[in-house]
């Protein structure tokens, strides 16, 4: 009687249950699941079977079942969930089990319906709460950036008229009382000015300099490849007009070769940095190029745009490998300053050379991994 209880009770779990003989022969022990007779119409208790004939998977499973019931009195090993679909029919996730109970070598497979799909909407629940964190994060980045651009614009031009505003102020002389003080209050009006973009671009700087005290940013690596593309489809939707193009050499070099010693975040950082310089600055309906190229223990990244170039007094600083002191913030280029401290703190150089058609191409290069 309390056979029949047990039998019943697997057969309501979805568990059939088969004991092995020899070879590849088990046989069918107590209540057969509707799904089991779905594999083997017309089966009933008692008879025999080779189910590693109609399921692949199972088969593989045997091998190591055998080594286990010849090594074990006791114990059970799991095969892990699979799937398959008898005779065309919908797909079943099975599970097999060996048990060792002495002398006696038993299989259980069963149909874990329901744990499967809840183990399932707890995968796809975690994919999509890290999907959602890196558009957050992508998101926050983007603004970040657009941040940096806007007050490297504001304070570009202040550079120019405070110039000029001590210009006047040296010939101040030559001016009445009411145009001297009108110039006072217009220097004291740019030095306000000045000193509030200066405050936002310090918070950035501060943040780049933590690139330079933090040693696990030198340690992680990145695919470099992957990181291009994300960033060139982050940008783009800010330049719709412009065309933006990614040349790999070789072409044909597998995905993970690409990875380099990088922060992915900062990495891209980098990239942003300099697509948005050269889109900024390029005309409508140009096209900025993105060349990576590879060899035997570094990657190389160019970025080429069409724009006006670089007026010469500042390519020469540029020219000689972005000397820290001269490119520092506020108003040299908070992007370039934060691309320096980035590339050569993971043993990398940054560099920038005119293009003989016109434009610029700013380059850095990673020591792969």
């Amino acid at each position: 009687m309390s056979q029949s209880i047990f039998e019943e009770l697997f057969a309501s779990l979805n568990v059939a249950i088969l004991e092995y003989q020899s070879e590849s022969t088990f046989t069918l022990c107590g209540t057969l699941p509707d799904w089991f007779c779905r594999f083997y119409p017309g089966m009933v208790t008692g008879d025999t079977v080779k189910p590693g004939e109609s399921m692949q998977f199972l088969a593989n499973f045997l091998v190591d079942a055998k080594d286990f019931w010849s090594g074990h009195e006791s114990g059970q090993l799991k095969s892990g969930i699979w799937t398959e679909q008898p005779n065309g029919t919908s797909e079943l996730h099975l599970e097999a089990t060996a048990v060792s109970l002495g002398s006696r070598k038993l299989l259980l497979i069963e149909f874990p319906k329901l744990a499967y799909e809840e183990k399932q909407k707890i995968i796809q629940k975690g994919r999509e709460t890290v999907l959602d964190q890196h558009r957050y994060l992508r998101e926050v980045q983007k603004k970040e950036i657009l941040l940096y651009c806007l007050a490297n614009d504001l304070g570009e031009p202040l550079v120019g008229i405070r110039h000029t505003l001590e210009q006047l102020f040296r010939h101040r002389d030559l001016f009445s009382q009411m145009e001297q003080d009108s110039l006072d209050a217009a220097l004291a009006s740019v030095k306000m000015q000045r000193a509030l973009v200066e405050s936002l671009l310090q918070t950035f700087s501060n943040e780049a300099r933590l690139v330079n005290r933090t040693e696990s940013n030198a340690l992680v690596s990145t695919n470099i490849l992957q990181c291009a593309e994300d960033s060139i489809a982050l940008i783009a939707e800010d330049y719709p007009q412009r065309k933006i193009e990614l040349r790999v050499i070789p072409g044909r070099t597998p995905r993970n070769s690409w990875q380099v010693l990088a922060e992915n975040s900062w990495l891209e950082r980098v990239f942003l940095s300099l697509l948005d310089n050269g889109l900024k600055y390029s005309p409508p309906k140009s096209q900025v190029v993105v060349t990576l190229a590879l060899d035997e223990t570094t990657v190389g990244v160019s970025i080429d745009d069409e724009g006006p170039g670089v007026p010469p007094e500042i390519a020469k600083v540029l020219q000689e490998s972005f000397p820290l002191e001269s490119i520092a913030p506020p108003f040299a280029g908070v992007g370039l300053y934060y691309c320096h401290i980035a590339v050569h703190r993971w043993g990398g150089h940054l560099g920038y050379e005119p293009l003989a058609s016109g434009g610029s191409r700013f380059w850095f290069r990673l020591p792969q991994v």
